[in-house]
């Protein structure tokens, strides 16, 4: 995977928000299979904590595709169909998605930050390098500045 641009992840993004993410409150089966697995929409709820750029409006829903049964850790299929998040908080890159009811992480694993220890994880291979370590407010910061830059 190639290393992301921080640049292009805010310009892609309707909305860069740190939330805590909950359970899944619908999930549907879209009549497609891959690799003899059900592809399987899921809409999971999610609570705003800090909007750091753009703008963000109801529904508090991430919509994703997963796979049923789900595919062993590694295998690559999770980078297409991930499915539901973990419960817990992240700074999250987000596009909304009005057909769907709700939003789409922007890049897919990229767009998503895990929050451990006041901390956000870029995902290996994945997320942005420089933002790993920052505190959500260091994070902010950082974003701003590049929202700003030319």
């Amino acid at each position: 995977m190639a290393e992301v641009s921080l640049k292009a992840l805010v310009a892609s993004s309707a909305w860069a928000v740190h939330a805590s993410m909950g359970a899944v409150v619908d999930r549907r089966p879209t009549g497609e299979e891959k690799d003899g697995r059900k592809v399987v929409r899921f809409w999971q709820a999610f609570r705003p904590r800090r909007t750091i750029l753009g703008r963000g409006r109801a529904p508090w829903l991430i919509v994703e595709a997963g796979l049923e049964p789900p595919p062993p850790v590694d295998d690559p299929l999770n980078a297409a169909y991930p499915g539901p998040y973990a419960e817990g908080d992240y700074v999250l890159f987000l596009r909304s998605d009005p057909a769907a009811g709700g939003w789409r992480l922007v890049g897919g694993w990229q767009g998503l930050y895990p929050v451990i220890g006041g901390r956000l994880v870029a995902l290996e291979g994945y997320g942005a390098p420089e933002l790993h370590g920052l505190t959500v407010a260091e994070a902010a910061m950082r974003l701003r500045t590049v929202k700003r830059s030319p």
